[in-house]
């Protein structure tokens, strides 16, 4: 049980400064949130 990593699940970009890929991934949320209110 000591091995067990406590991030399991979770990308490796998370644990480190580089917020690039995360704001890449939340760039198409983002626009798909925009798309969607336009939509009402």
């Amino acid at each position: 049980a000591l091995a067990i990593d406590e991030k399991i699940g979770y990308p490796d970009y998370l644990n480190s400064n580089n917020v690039t890929q995360l704001e890449e991934d939340y760039a198409q949320v983002k626009q798909k949130n925009l798309n969607l209110k336009r939509s009402f």
